[in-house]
Formats: C-alpha cells, structure tokens, sequence
C-alpha cells in the first residue's frame, strides 16, 4: 500500500509556514515597488520558481528581466535583484549579488541557508525552513527528495507573496490579465 505522499507533502509545507517570518514580506514588498528594474535569477529547479515568479512580476507591471537572457539590459543604482538559492551558495548567483552590490542595486536572496555567502551578502534576506540539497541528513525533517520541500515552499512564498500585493492594491487580476501573453 501507498502512503498518502501528497498529504504528507502538505503537512511538511504546513509545518513550514508556521514558522515563517512576515516582516520580512513587507520589506520585499516595499524593495520591489521601489525598483526601478528587478532582475531575478535562480539555477535548476530553483530557477524555474523564480521564472514563475519573474512572470508574475512583469504581469503585475513591473518592469522585470531574467539574468542571461539574451534581451536583458545592464542594471544599475535604483535596480533591485532578487535570487533563490537552497543553499546560498550557487557560484553563478554569487557572483549576480556580489555584482549587484558593487554597482549599486539593492538585493534580495531566499534561502534556507542564513548563515550563506548569498545570506550575508544580501540587503533582504527569506529564510525559508525547506531543506537545500546539500543538506546533509534531513534537518527540516522531510520525506522528499534533495531541495524539494524550499522549491515548493519557494513557490508558494512567491505566491503569496503576490496575493499581498493585490491585497495592498498593487496589482490585480484584471491588470495582470492585460499582461499576459497572448503570442500563444
């Protein structure tokens, strides 16, 4: 017999958001208004939910660019870059916040690592309970796989952290409808 993997995927994430400190989402609120560009970077699995959430981002009308892609412009003073990293350590994205704080942006990294180069580094820092995958054992306590649990916990964080905005009045569904991509 199967176990019940979806619950208990949502009793780990549960447990997971019990703990979270909030102060911190006003601050990227406020940090993410106060942008002039954001640019948003994260690697594997980890870089999927950030380019979900680098979406949400420009359908919600800011002016908005994943690092690398070929039609993203140099950043500056007043820009703002936001990383994800379970273990504040990717060496791509350690170079983005060390970059980013020597011309001037401001910066946001999220993590489970507080304690990390990315960590330290950062203006904002989320420390999010998931565990990376490089953890050694399961010191967050989850049944899944490597960085499963941040990248889930990751994505609903984003999220949520998107409702907040509509809930402040910064954007809606109707304005993010508008934006979104019709060359389907």
């Amino acid at each position: 017999m199967l176990k019940n993997n979806p619950e208990i995927i949502l009793e780990e994430l549960a447990d997971c958001f019990g703990t979270l400190d909030h102060e911190n989402r006003k601050n990227m609120i406020d940090r993410i208004c106060g942008a002039n560009h954001i640019f948003v970077a994260g690697v594997g699995r980890t870089g999927y939910v950030m380019r979900c959430f680098s979406m949400r981002l420009m359908q919600a009308g800011y002016s908005v660019f994943w690092i690398g892609d070929n039609n993203t412009p140099s950043a500056g003073e007043g820009d703002l870059i936001i990383l994800g990293s379970g273990s504040g350590e990717t060496g791509t994205l350690c170079n983005y916040i060390r970059t980013a704080k020597r011309i001037g942006m401001s910066s946001i990294a999220l993590t489970t690592a507080d304690m990390s180069t990315l960590a330290k580094e950062a203006d904002t820092v989320i420390v999010l309970k998931g565990n990376s995958k490089f953890q050694k054992g399961n010191d967050c306590g989850s049944v899944q796989p490597m960085g499963a649990l941040f990248e889930q916990e990751l994505l609903i964080y984003l999220d949520s952290l998107i409702l907040d905005m509509m809930e402040l009045g910064l954007t809606s569904t109707d304005r993010m409808k508008q934006k979104h991509a019709n060359l389907e």
